[in-house]
């Protein structure tokens, strides 16, 4: 049976005129709440029901871009929008449970919610951020867990007060303000994993999967090569507390340690060394300006360590002058690189030292001058120190040119009760000179000479004082 009902009777009836209304785009309520199983209707829609799932369906087909939800925000109104401000809420979904006195933002609430971020809305300068939060036991308040914005995906325990971030564009891969757990190991790239954290001061475990904490490394280099903390002063051409080897070791004063990082320093004055100053050399040159030399007249206790390198022509072909007392450079390494074929003057020395206690470390290779003079000596090391140990590497001094009777010479020692420890190889003169190892002269009693001596074109070793031996000296 067949049953025509009007068609204002629908409109009536059914859709209800009297609260609904119709046009060509569907029927429209502009006047309050709508509500389906309620009838006092809180919201815009509000659904309500008892005893089953209060569940939203929508299904499409092919022809259909599938299931959409959608929020659209604007600042102004709707019929004169203006661009979406910092902070507003595009679209959020949420759940919450019954508190006891309300159903509002209860004790139990879960939201996700797209928000508009990093300031008004222009062409091509859109950025938003989507936001997880729930409700903590034993607390209403909202504790945001995840964030996800232009700067990446960010794991928290309260809004702007995140412990990690995942950065999408950023060179970190992963940040985090508080303690990091990986399972067994936490692998970097396809080969390199890591499964500890070690704090050990020694590194005794010497393992190719910890990583050390940064305390643990600077108590293991301390501990092991003294570290910049044990000086008073840093010398280096950059990141140091002085660039000039002059000027550090004359502000720093006696009695303090400095350390000279590799390099080489330009000098255009003395070298003057302090006493009590303690000096690192950590394979330094020190080019000397012309006429300028390491200056320790009247200095003692100082100590020399590591590896060090005079060049220049020296003060009067001086590079070193050492007239004090108790200076230590046994663990110093001095290599001497005069100017090639300076002219002898009248006293030519390439190092003098003075003094009593005294302990240095010489190396020399292919040292050359010219220009003969009969009237003084040309020597690599001139000593007058006493109760000192000297140690000198010299492989190939040569004297060029001039035919007068000048006398050349590896050490050239004047005082008593000194070690010498040498390996000297071919000092050589013009004709007419004289080419020695090592002279022990009239008044240099008591004195110990070891080592190799040999090439000589006088002597290896020539003795003029009382007591010395010189027997093992090989020549």
């Amino acid at each position: 049976m067949k049953i025509d009902i009007p068609k204002h009777v629908v409109e009536h009836e059914v859709l209800g005129t009297n609260i609904w209304e119709k046009n060509t785009s569907g029927i429209h309520y502009n006047d309050g709440y709508t509500g389906f199983g309620t009838d006092t209707p809180e919201y815009k829609v509000h659904t309500q029901t008892t005893g089953e799932a209060n569940t939203f369906l929508q299904r499409s087909d092919a022809g259909g871009f599938g299931n959409f939800f959608i929020g659209q925000r604007c600042d102004g109104t709707i019929a004169s929008p203006t661009a979406t401000h910092h902070g507003r809420t595009l679209f959020s979904l949420e759940g919450g449970g019954y508190n006891g006195t309300d159903w509002v933002e209860s004790a139990a609430y879960w939201r996700i919610r797209a928000k508009v971020d990093g300031g008004t809305w222009a062409v091509g300068d859109n950025p938003t951020e989507h936001i997880f939060a729930i409700t903590s036991n034993g607390t209403t308040a909202f504790n945001e867990i995840l964030r996800i914005d232009e700067n990446g995906l960010w794991f928290g325990t309260g809004i702007d007060n995140f412990d990690v971030n995942l950065f999408r564009n950023g060179a970190n891969v992963l940040q985090t303000n508080d303690n990091f757990v990986a399972g067994s190991n936490f692998t970097i790239g396809s080969t390199i994993k890591v499964n500890a954290i070690l704090d050990e001061d020694d590194m005794t475990s010497n393992s190719n999967l910890a990583l050390a904490t940064q305390q643990s490394i600077k108590k293991y280099v301390d501990d092991n090569s003294g570290g910049y903390d044990y000086y008073d002063a840093v010398i280096a051409s950059s990141d140091g507390d002085y660039t000039s080897i002059v000027t550090g070791l004359a502000t720093e004063g006696a009695n303090k340690s400095i350390f000279v990082k590799r390099g080489t320093y330009t000098e255009t004055a003395n070298v003057v060394v302090s006493n009590g100053q303690k000096v690192h050399f950590d394979n330094v040159v020190i080019a000397l300006g012309s006429g300028y030399k390491v200056n320790m007249l009247s200095t003692s206790d100082s100590v020399f360590t590591g590896k060090l390198e005079l060049q220049g022509d020296g003060a009067n072909c001086q590079l070193l002058d050492c007239r004090g007392d108790d200076n230590n450079a046994e663990n110093c390494t001095i290599r001497l690189t005069p100017t090639a074929n300076l002219p002898m003057v009248s006293d030519t020395r390439v190092v003098y030292l003075d003094g009593a206690r005294n302990r240095f470390n010489f190396i020399g290779e292919g040292i050359t001058f010219t220009s003969s003079n009969a009237a003084w000596p040309c020597s690599v090391i001139s000593t007058n120190c006493t109760h000192s140990q000297i140690n000198l590497v010299l492989d190939t001094m040569t004297l060029n040119g001039g035919t007068g009777a000048a006398s050349f010479r590896g050490i050239d020692a004047y005082n008593d009760f000194n070690i010498y420890k040498v390996l000297i190889n071919d000092v050589t003169t013009t004709t007419g000179n004289t080419g020695r190892g090592v002279q022990l002269n009239v008044g240099a009693d008591y004195n110990c000479v070891t080592g190799v001596s040999r090439g000589c074109d006088s002597s290896p070793v020539t003795d003029g004082g009382t007591g010395n031996k010189t027997g093992e000296v090989a020549v």
